[in-house]
């Protein structure tokens, strides 16, 4: 048996019909590197620039990396809670340090009332290790954009540096490592129509259903029997009749998911229990999240582009992250008729001709796998 992990995070408001979604998946062989507590995690460390210590910029979530002021401020906040705080290399600190840029910060936002209350609300999250509500950093940004130019732009220069960093630490993940992304065949919108955080819990299944089916097709051609560990970053689950706010993703959910799923009959799936996004998050999964989010805001996966034209557009990442085997097969997928096609492919059924407004890269990927798994990759369990 060899065993793998599969580390997912998503991008989109899953509840927005209007909004386009993604998922990415960082699907690592267990003797990798990039195992449990490898290689990664400490290249992840490394992103902490300007000599911040790690432990005060533990929530590298892309999302908040490009408002400026989440870094800083996690540094200040961090810092007031441990008195006795790592000490800088001096021959490695930089002219500015950023210690002083947090406080700096910390004491103007301090003196602007229109912001007190996110200020005050992001400081007790930073305090507990927990993430800020994305909307009131953007309320504190906002204001020092508007009212401190000067501070903003030092600022925002220090979390360009993160930024690229984090770019650097993708772009040489190890070669043992596939990338998975899908996201949505553009057909069938209207399910999803209205701000319906209960549709949006059934459009994030259906979505990692996929990632899921593309990461089993692409180790199941490989000899012997293979078993993936899925590792997701936490989500609400909201259910028609349940709790208004939704209640946590846990092993029993991803255990009914996992349970409805065609897979090929050489690989299996282990759900574990899913990884909040706080200061003890795995390095992996912020990985998967930057590469998710730089897909999703860029809009990679909603054109009318060739899978070549698609795959080009993933140039930050090398070729091989995102197809592989001979013959070459794609890592990107889809919901709706791609994935019914490749399904049917793996019954050894005949799949129905692509309806209209299906995006040609999405089909040609769906086309190229299904010719494939007819001839190749066992057959689905129970088949």
């Amino acid at each position: 048996m060899r065993d793998w992990y599969l580390f997912v995070d998503e991008s989109g408001d899953f509840a927005d019909a209007a909004q386009h979604v993604a998922m990415a998946g960082i699907l690592v062989p267990a003797h990798s590197a990039l195992g449990e507590a490898g290689e990664l995690q400490r290249r992840i460390e490394t992103v902490n620039v300007h000599n911040v210590p790690w432990e005060h910029l533990p929530w590298i979530h892309t999302a908040h990396v490009k408002v400026p002021v989440t870094l800083p401020l996690a540094h200040y906040f961090r810092e007031l809670d441990n008195p006795d705080p790592p000490q800088p290399d001096d021959a490695e600190c930089p002219a500015e340090s950023v210690t002083a840029m947090a406080e700096e910060l910390a004491q103007w936002l301090s003196d602007r009332p229109a912001i007190h209350y996110y200020l005050e609300a992001a400081g007790q999250d930073f305090a507990i290790g927990r993430l800020p509500r994305l909307e009131h950093l953007k309320k504190i940004n906002a204001e020092l954009k508007s009212h401190g130019r000067d501070l903003y732009y030092r600022v925002r220069n220090f979390a360009a540096n993160v930024y690229a960093q984090l770019e650097l630490v993708v772009r040489t993940l190890p070669r043992d490592i596939r990338v998975i992304v899908t996201s949505e065949d553009g057909q069938g919108a209207e399910q999803w129509a209205g701000e319906n955080r209960v549709r949006g819990t059934a459009r994030h299944f259906k979505l990692m259903r996929c990632l899921f089916e593309r990461a089993s097709d692409v180790i199941a051609g490989q000899r012997g029997q293979h078993r993936i560990f899925l590792k997701i970053a936490t989500l609400n689950v909201y259910e028609a009749g349940g709790p208004r706010q939704g209640v946590q993703l846990n092993v029993q959910r991803l255990e009914e998911l996992v349970g409805d799923l065609e897979l090929p009959g050489n690989v299996t799936l282990q759900a574990c229990e899913p990884i909040v996004f706080d200061a003890g998050v795995h390095g992996t999964i912020v990985a998967a999240d930057f590469i998710v989010n730089r897909a999703w805001c860029r809009r990679l996966l909603e054109c009318q582009k060739s899978l070549a034209g698609v795959e080009r557009d993933f140039f930050w990442l090398p070729r091989h992250r995102i197809h592989s085997g001979t013959p070459r097969l794609s890592h990107l997928a889809a919901t709706g008729w791609p994935e019914s096609c490749v399904n049917a492919a793996r019954r050894c059924a005949a799949a129905a001709e692509p309806p209209p407004g299906v995006k040609p890269w999405a089909a040609s990927q769906a086309q190229g796998w299904a010719n494939y798994l007819r001839t190749h990759c066992p057959p689905p369990r129970g088949a």
